[in-house]
């Protein structure tokens, strides 16, 4: 048995399910959903699973975190390119293939691939995205 958990989507399920049948092996349909916790100001996130496919609830409540994160990638974008750095829309876009939400780690992708850094979670990483960075 497995459970493969994607952040804040269902739509990695059925795919992990066909591969799971082609291997002998049980998937278990899980979900990974962002949160905050207010009393400890903090982020947070809530692990779900065994649910019945379609999961149309879990995709409404989804639904808003991954518009507000694709934006916020967005805006991400738009800040390293004012800040100097050689990143454009179109280049986070083809390192995110198929997704149709963008991620920092795309961006991260894109700054790879023009020879900022030579890994994701690097020390530019941590500078760009954490604490004081310029990405909040």
């Amino acid at each position: 048995h497995i459970s493969i958990t994607d952040h804040d989507t269902t739509e990695g399920i059925g795919p992990a399910l066909e591969a799971g049948l082609n291997f002998g092996i049980t998937v278990i349909p899980g979900i990974e959903i962002s949160a905050y916790d207010f009393k400890k100001d903090r982020k947070a996130h809530i692990l779900g699973y065994y649910f019945r496919i379609p999961a149309v609830n879990i995709e409404k409540l989804c639904l808003p975190v991954r518009k507000a994160r694709h934006e916020n990638t967005l805006r991400q974008i738009k800040i390293l390119a004012k800040a100097g750095y050689d990143i454009s829309e179109e280049e986070v876009r083809l390192e995110a293939g198929p997704v149709p939400v963008l991620y920092k780690q795309h961006i991260m992708k894109a700054l790879i691939r023009k020879g900022y850094t030579g890994k994701i979670y690097s020390s530019l990483y941590k500078e760009l995205f954490k604490g004081d960075g310029i990405c909040p």
